[in-house]
């Protein structure tokens, strides 16, 4: 199953969306629940990850509910957005700010199937930036 835009209910924010030519940043939340505990919760994909895999589809649910209580805020501490590509949900990104708000922590995740483009993203950016 693959979540799509028409499934995501929007956030009171319109800022909140992201929209490049090839990448289209929403709110996560609960519409994506299925398609987020297939990268989330898979030990092979997210074994370098902080805080995941998550163990059970509960507590990825448990993950999208802060997640969409946290966009409601005034001062959100941190942001995550389901990543799409042509409308299909294919992985996660997160912003936490620090206390200043004035820098904080990016992470990402995909689907398997998306990983490798991501991965030939991060190798282009390094010949081209030398990072």
């Amino acid at each position: 199953m693959v979540a799509s835009i028409k499934d995501h209910k929007s956030a009171t924010n319109p800022a909140s969306h992201i929209k490049t030519s090839r990448l289209e940043l929403v709110p996560q939340s609960m519409a994506f629940l299925k398609t987020t505990h297939a990268y989330a919760g898979d030990r092979e994909n997210m074994r370098f990850m902080l805080h995941l895999p998550n163990d059970s589809e509960e507590a990825t649910q448990e993950f999208l509910d802060v997640a969409e209580k946290e966009w409601k805020k005034v001062k959100p501490a941190f942001f995550e957005f389901a990543i799409l590509k042509d409308g299909k949900h294919i992985g996660g990104v997160s912003v936490h700010l620090d206390k200043s708000r004035t820098s904080g922590e990016l992470g990402w995740a995909f689907l398997k199937l998306h990983r490798e483009m991501a991965m030939r993203w991060k190798r282009q950016r390094h010949l081209w930036y030398g990072q």
